[in-house]
């Protein structure tokens, strides 16, 4: 497994696209997007498990806004509901990739942004005393992203591993990087 450095640059500035070429949004209606509520304990289920459906659960909150404000074009200030989710480093490097993403124009040529195809548990894999760790495989297959030039970058299927800790008594993803696994395909 290799690990290329990047965190919140690399979903916004080229996560799907063949090298980093722009990922932003141009216009569309959001698709609804339903979030469990926060998991708690239950008999004969692990603290583990626990924190991974948390984690799980942030983290598809979390890119549920993140995918509303790349088809929107960025955004010249992160909104506060990211601070449910992210915290710092990665939550600098998310409001100036969004920052950059609108100031240059880069957005979706059809208005449809990339989903989440898989979300996985990755218990051994720490950065900086992370406390979980999820992969993530993101399908920007039929995308189109544009550049302010009007250059266009298909999408294709891509592997990131987010990290989390403890911020504030719930989970937040504090940092992120694009990973090769060939495991990361679609569901059939």
């Amino acid at each position: 497994m290799t690990h290329l450095r990047g965190g919140a640059v690399l979903v916004l500035c080229g996560v799907l696209l063949s090298g980093c070429g722009p990922a932003g949004g141009v216009t569309s209606s959001s698709p609804v997007v339903t979030v469990s509520p926060v998991v708690s304990p239950s008999p004969g289920v692990s603290s583990s498990a626990v924190l991974y459906a948390e984690a799980e659960r942030v983290f598809r909150a979390y890119y549920s806004e993140h995918l509303k404000l790349e088809v929107a074009g960025g955004a010249d200030v992160l909104p506060p509901v990211f601070d449910q989710y992210v915290t710092d480093p990665y939550r600098t490097e998310l409001a100036e990739a969004f920052a950059s993403a609108k100031h240059e124009g880069r957005g979706y040529t059809n208005g449809v942004g990339p989903k989440v195809a898989s979300v996985e548990p990755l218990p051994e894999l720490h950065l900086d005393n992370s406390e979980a760790t999820v992969r993530v495989c993101i399908d920007g297959r039929g995308t189109l992203a544009v550049d302010a030039q009007g250059k266009q970058f298909p999408g294709r299927l891509v592997a990131m591993d987010f990290f989390f800790r403890n911020d504030l008594a719930t989970v937040k993803i504090f940092d992120a990087k694009f990973t090769q696994d060939a495991s990361c395909k679609s569901p059939s």
